[in-house]
């Protein structure tokens, strides 16, 4: 499962935690659509 993503591996609890603080301290990101996916869709259109 870990091949499928450019990272070569498998996300974890702490990378949500890491987004979650990255935005909690941001005071410039305002309604963006972040995709924590380790790159799964990279290159991939989607629709």
């Amino acid at each position: 499962m870990a091949a499928l993503h450019l990272v070569d591996r498998i996300g974890e609890t702490s990378d949500v935690a890491e987004l979650a603080l990255y935005l909690a301290g941001s005071n410039f990101v305002t309604g963006e659509t972040i995709n924590l996916d380790g790159g799964h869709v990279a290159g991939h259109h989607l629709g």
